[in-house]
């Protein structure tokens, strides 16, 4: 009975046994190379998902989706893919039809007051009742409309076509 291994106590620290753990840095450069993997980690940036979260996910090295959040992929630079024109021209036309002003439409929609008039005059809304839903003067909507109406009646491409009258000695019956 001399043997005090068997009460259990001990006045040294057992000493576990040590299991090489691999080294996974290798493996996490690795999977930051991959371009597949990288695509998915900016498509979680950009819809929102912090830094942190997307490292874990994905299990990448968090100094790499720190650098791809820093160098523009998130929410606040990019935008998610902007609908068609079709589905905006739909929505405009739900939503005036519902009586949202146009200010509204335009943050709905994300797109600019001139654009939106151009929508809702194709779908057969008349200017004069698209008048009554326009913001005030001062609105930076406003402003951005009268400068874009501006330019667009000053480019060539708008200008109505000028035909020079030919003046004929004879008409065209007597030539003919």
């Amino acid at each position: 009975m001399n043997n005090d291994d068997r009460n259990g106590v001990n006045a040294e620290p057992e000493q576990p046994a040590k299991t090489d753990l691999p080294d996974l840095t290798r493996q996490r450069k690795s999977r930051s190379r991959t371009d597949s993997i990288i695509s998915t980690a900016k498509k979680m940036l950009v819809s929102g998902i912090g830094p942190n979260e997307v490292s874990c996910r994905l299990r990448l090295d968090p100094a790499v989706v720190l650098d791809l959040y820093n160098s523009s992929w998130n929410p606040t630079c990019r935008k998610v893919t902007p609908p068609n024109a079709w589905t905006c021209q739909k929505l405009a036309i739900r939503c005036f039809g519902s009586g949202a002003p146009l200010d509204e439409i335009c943050r709905i929609t994300d797109r600019p007051l001139f654009s939106v008039i151009k929508m809702l005059t194709a779908e057969g809304v008349s200017l004069s009742v698209l008048s009554q839903y326009l913001p005030a003067e001062s609105d930076p909507l406003m402003v951005e409309y009268r400068k874009t109406l501006a330019r667009h009646e000053a480019s060539p491409k708008r200008r109505p076509i000028k035909i020079n009258p030919v003046r004929r000695s004879q008409t065209a019956s007597a030539t003919a």
